[in-house]
């Protein structure tokens, strides 16, 4: 009796426990190979590499940024005595181009239409070169803002406005700009003034950035517009000899032997198309004009 009381002891046990969820029981484990085995989640696609952006023209308007541009106008007349007593500045009727940074100058191509802001330019004119050996009617100046004035300009929807320039004090003709004489390509000489008014900023030509270096490829395919490698060379050979002839003078501080290089090679420069002094001045501009 006591054998059959331990065993129906033991069953109603065992029933017990089996009402109990969990109780001494392993869960159950999904099978590796059955349908039920949970699916893992799908890993999301990355995004695609983005594209290399070739070197190109930088577009994007920053009014705060040197700016270029190249004016027509007619040649300079010599100031009456009483206009240089006065202090008064040749004001001469001038269409210029856009302002370019840099690299847009490195595209540009300066055709008559690009000529389309009509407007006024006041040079000093007491530094203005009276030996200018051109007979045509009207030249090209070179000049440059520390700012894109036009942008601003237009950003304040202003009707006018005088902008601060400088600009060369020689006079380039109309075929140096084309690259029709002088050995020039087109656009050249407005890129070989903006290496020399670095120069004159005591600024080493190498050091200055150049559109080979900057600009590889122009919109719609157009190559670039470079200063010869010839002219560079020559220009670092002539700073160099002038450079060490003033220190071999002795006699004087780095500063003041720097400043009397630079500024014998940039007068050595004024007879001729490939240097330039720049003149302090304005720019007026109507609104308008250049639609």
């Amino acid at each position: 009796m006591p054998l059959l009381r331990n065993l129906l002891i033991a069953i109603a046990t065992t029933a017990a426990q089996a009402d109990v969820p969990g109780f001494l029981q392993a869960p159950d484990m999904p099978k590796m190979d059955t349908p039920d085995m949970p699916k893992m989640p799908k890993m999301p696609k990355m995004p695609p590499l983005p594209k290399p952006v070739p070197e190109t023209v930088d577009t994007t308007n920053n009014a705060f940024e040197r700016v270029w541009m190249v004016c027509e106008q007619p040649k300079s007349k010599a100031p009456s005595a009483g206009e240089k007593a006065a202090g008064m500045p040749a004001l001469e009727p001038a269409k210029c181009t856009d302002q370019f940074s840099f690299q847009n100058l490195c595209c540009a191509g300066f055709a008559k239409e690009d000529f389309k802001h009509s407007g006024v330019l006041g040079l000093d004119s007491t530094n203005y070169l009276t030996t200018s050996s051109t007979q045509a009617e009207k030249v090209i100046k070179v000049c440059t803002q520390a700012s894109n004035g036009m942008a601003l300009m237009s950003q304040a929807k202003s009707d006018a406005a005088t902008m601060p320039v400088e600009c060369t004090n020689l006079d380039i003709t109309q075929a140096q700009l084309a690259g029709e004489s002088d050995g020039l390509k087109p656009g050249e000489i407005v890129l070989r003034e903006r290496l020399l008014f670095f120069v004159d900023q005591q600024i080493p030509i190498s050091n200055v950035p150049t559109c080979e270096e900057a600009v590889k490829t122009c919109p719609g395919g157009k190559t670039p517009t470079t200063v010869q490698p010839a002219w560079i060379a020559k220009k670092k050979e002539s700073l160099s000899s002038l450079k060490k002839k003033s220190f071999l003078q002795g006699k004087m501080g780095m500063d003041a032997a720097f400043s009397k290089f630079t500024g014998a090679f940039m007068n050595s420069q004024q007879n001729a198309f490939s240097g330039s002094l720049m003149t302090s001045g304005s720019f007026t501009m109507v609104g308008g004009s250049g639609d």
